[in-house]
């Protein structure tokens, strides 16, 4: 059952399009309609947050764990619980939908993943 849920875990991950794939700024930019409900696996850092007792919004500086080079910043919502403590001082991975709201572009979080160790 192990090799089953990775097996998926991997094949779903090589479906998801990257920051480097998107361009983010600029694809998305162009033709965002496109991009609706696509899948995507992205690194960056959060910023102003701010959570409820069932759901958590924040806009996500992508490609920036490095803080050295933002490649775009999209709004963040998490809908599941419980809703994690993130430490907006340490890189973040999100596995999100991207999703849109009267045009406005943002990302519905699936999974998010912060490392403990620096």
């Amino acid at each position: 059952m192990k090799k089953i849920i990775t097996s998926f875990a991997l094949a779903l991950t090589s479906l998801c399009l990257s920051a480097e794939d998107l361009s983010f700024r600029g694809q998305t930019d162009k033709d965002p309609l496109l991009y609706i409900d696509c899948f995507v696996d992205w690194s960056g850092r959060i910023s102003n947050e701010v959570k409820t007792e069932n759901s958590e919004k924040f806009t996500f500086l992508v490609g920036y764990e490095d803080l050295k080079n933002v490649q775009g910043v999209v709004d963040v919502q998490l809908d599941f619980l419980p809703v994690p403590e993130l430490d907006s001082s340490r890189p973040v991975r999100i596995l999100g939908r991207i999703c849109s709201d009267g045009g406005k572009i943002y990302l519905r979080c699936k999974s998010v993943y912060q490392n403990i160790y620096n």
